[in-house]
C-alpha cells in the first residue's frame, strides 16, 4: 500500500515563443493567491502580438511504501461452529423434518434419526437393525433416566453445547456412559471434579468406580488421601465399607504410592573387623 507524504506544486508561465515568464512567488503559502504572480505591465509585453499565454503547473508528490498484512483488511468472519451449534439446536427445537420420538417420563422429544445415529453408537446399532422394536415403532421409551436429563443430553447430541452450572452432572454423566458420549461425560467429569466436597467425596468415588469415570475417581481419592479424617466420618464412607470393599483397597494403595520411595528395606552393615587389613597383603 503506498502512503503519500507530501505534495508540492509550482506554477508557471509561457509566452507564445515557448519561453518562460519571469514570475513571483507569495511569501505566504497559506494565501490563496500564493501562486505566481505577475504585474500587467510586465505580462502584456510578453504575450503580444498574439495574445496568447500558457499557464503550467509542476506537482510533485513523495510517497512511501506501507507493508500491511492482508488479513487485516479482510473483513471479520463470523464463528462457524458456533453458528453451526445455534442451526443444530434450533433445528432440535422447531421440530423440523423430525423421523423419531423419544418418551421419558412425562416428556416426549422429537428428534432426527440420523443425528442420534452419527452422535452414538448406542442410538446407531438401535436404529440401524430392523428387528430392533424402536426401529420398527418409530418410539423409544426410556425409563430410567428422567425427561430434563434426556433434555439435556439432547442439546449436546445436537449441538455440542454443555452447561457447567447445572445440578444435573451425575445423572448427565449416566446417560452418557450409556450411550457412549464420550464427551459429555467427559464434562460431567469436569463439573462433579469441581464441587467436591467432605459429605460427597466418597458418593463420587463410587460414581466414578462404577461408571468408568477414570478422572473422577482419581481426583476423588487423592481428595479423600487429602482429608482422611473428616471424610472417615461420613455417610458416604459408611457406605463404601458397606457396600464397595474393593475401593478400600484404591485408597489404601494410594497412601502407599504415596509414601516417599526412600523407604525401603535396611543395608546390610559390615563391622570393620571383618575387613582385610590394608597393610597385610590378602593371598
Amino acid at each position: 500500500m503506498v502512503k503519500i507524504i507530501k505534495i508540492l506544486s509550482r506554477f508557471y508561465l509561457k509566452n507564445f515563443e515557448n519561453k518562460e515568464i519571469e514570475c513571483r512567488i507569495h511569501p505566504n503559502p497559506s494565501h490563496s493567491d500564493y501562486v505566481s504572480y505577475i504585474k500587467r505591465d510586465v505580462l502584456f509585453p510578453q504575450i503580444q502580438p498574439h495574445d496568447s499565454i500558457t499557464v503550467f503547473v509542476e506537482i510533485d508528490v513523495a510517497v512511501e511504501t506501507v507493508t500491511t498484512n492482508v488479513g487485516e483488511l479482510l473483513p471479520p468472519l463470523a464463528n462457524s461452529e458456533k453458528v453451526l451449534s445455534s442451526n443444530m439446536l434450533s433445528l432440535l427445537e422447531d421440530e423440523k423434518h423430525t423421523d423419531f420420538k423419544i418418551r421419558a417420563g412425562k416428556m416426549e422429544f422429537k428428534v432426527h434419526k440420523s443425528i442420534l445415529a452419527a452422535r452414538s453408537p448406542v442410538f446407531c446399532a438401535m436404529l440401524t437393525h430392523e428387528n430392533t422394536e424402536e426401529s420398527r415403532t418409530g418410539i423409544m421409551n426410556i425409563t430410567d433416566v428422567d425427561g430434563p436429563v434426556i433434555k439435556e443430553m439432547l442439546k449436546y447430541i445436537y449441538s455440542g453445547y454443555y452447561s457447567e452450572e447445572h445440578d444435573l452432572a451425575e445423572d448427565l454423566l449416566i446417560a452418557a456412559d450409556k450411550y457412549r458420549l464420550d464427551e459429555l461425560k467427559q464434562h460431567c467429569e469436569r463439573t462433579l471434579m469441581k464441587g467436591i466436597k467432605f459429605d460427597n467425596a466418597c458418593q463420587l468415588l463410587i460414581l466414578g468406580d462404577i461408571y468408568c469415570a477414570k478422572n473422577l475417581k482419581e481426583n476423588a481419592v487423592r481428595f479423600i488421601q487429602r482429608h482422611p479424617s473428616d471424610i472417615t466420618t461420613t455417610e458416604g464412607w459408611q457406605a463404601i465399607l458397606r457396600d464397595h470393599n474393593a475401593l478400600v483397597t484404591d485408597i489404601v494403595r494410594s497412601f502407599d504410592k504415596s509414601l516417599p520411595s526412600t523407604i525401603g528395606p535396611e543395608k546390610p552393615t559390615v563391622s570393620s573387623s571383618s575387613l582385610p587389613s590394608s597393610s597385610t597383603p590378602q593371598i
